[in-house]
Formats: C-alpha cells, sequence, structure tokens
C-alpha cells in the first residue's frame, strides 16, 4: 500500500471512488474540521459539487460545545448552515483511526434528514471502518491497511489543518469554478 502525498491528494483519489455523484444535483460534500476539508474541499472541486463543515461535539471532551460555537461563526460567519434534508450526503474526513468521532457525525447528520450519507475517507483501520460502516449507509475507504499505526504514516505531508485554511478552503468551495472529473 502506498501513502497520500497530502490531503488534496487523498481527496483526489476518494473523488476517483465516489465519480457516480459527478455533478449530481442532490450532492453535497460535509467535511469534518479541520482535517477533513482539505480532502472534502479537492472531492467536492473534483465533482463538482458544493461543500460545507459539519462541526459535532468531540465525544468526551467537556465543553466542547462552547468551541463549537466559536468554530461554527470563524468558519462560516454569518452564512447559516447547509440545510440537508433529503439530499445525499458525502461525510469526509482525512482518516479514521477509532471512528468515534465520524459515528458521533453520522448519528448528528442523521438529525438533519438526509437521504443517504455516505463516509468517505482515504484511509481507516480495519475496527474503526467495520463500525463506520454499520452507522453509515456506505463507507468508501481507499486504504485499509493491516497494520494501522498513526493516521500520519499514512501521508508523506500531513501538517496540522489552520482555521485560516479551512475558512480559505471553504471560501474557495463557494466559487462556481469547480470543474468536475476529467474525462
Amino acid at each position: 500500500m502506498t501513502r497520500f502525498r497530502d490531503r488534496a491528494d487523498a481527496g483526489r483519489a476518494l473523488a476517483r471512488l465516489l465519480a457516480e455523484f459527478d455533478r449530481r444535483p442532490d450532492v453535497v460534500v460535509l467535511a469534518l474540521p479541520r482535517g477533513g476539508v482539505p480532502v472534502g474541499y479537492e472531492v467536492a472541486r473534483l465533482l463538482g459539487l458544493p461543500i460545507d463543515v459539519l462541526l459535532v461535539s468531540e465525544p468526551g471532551v467537556p465543553g466542547h460545545g462552547a468551541e463549537l460555537e466559536h468554530r461554527e461563526r470563524l468558519y462560516r460567519g454569518a452564512r447559516p448552515s447547509r440545510q440537508v434534508v433529503d439530499e445525499r450526503v458525502i461525510l469526509v474526513d482525512d482518516g479514521l483511526v477509532s471512528g468515534t468521532t465520524m459515528r458521533a457525525a453520522i448519528a448528528a447528520l442523521r438529525l438533519l434528514l438526509p437521504r443517504s450519507i455516505t463516509v468517505a475517507v482515504p484511509v481507516g483501520s480495519r475496527p474503526a471502518c467495520d463500525e463506520v460502516a454499520r452507522a453509515a449507509d456506505r463507507l468508501v475507504c481507499a486504504l485499509t491497511p493491516d497494520a494501522f499505526d498513526s493516521l500520519g504514516a499514512w501521508y508523506e505531508d500531513f501538517p496540522q489543518t489552520s482555521d485560516h485554511e479551512v475558512r480559505e478552503l471553504l471560501r474557495r468551495g463557494r466559487a462556481p469554478r469547480f470543474r468536475g472529473l476529467p474525462s
């Protein structure tokens, strides 16, 4: 198994695996910040889909709700969150280690009544992928290595994603110039 160059490279690999969603009007990409946003941005850009973030409380982290409100304002400004009722959602992160955060995201997303939830990650541990596959309607995972020590081991370049980068990618993702997959 090879590693991804960076999160953008991982997003391009996922976009190829999600080609059936190309330019579908009933599909939206929701990315988990922060590391999932660069991955989700590439998926959305290549498939010609809208992108937004899905902020969820970190399971077991007390006081995380105030942090969520702060990040919501930071990432979206005055823009409301995306309504996903009866839409097909591609829920993206940069990988699954335990799957706990992704399962919390799926549970929160189910309350918004999407038509379906496809979780898309570049890499994941086998146990986490098994758990998430049971919670989602579909799981797309490019790599599921037998030995999974850390998420960063599957990327050549794995820096911390900054809030500034998240805001910038979301801003670019709202522009009408996303091009779709090359034919």
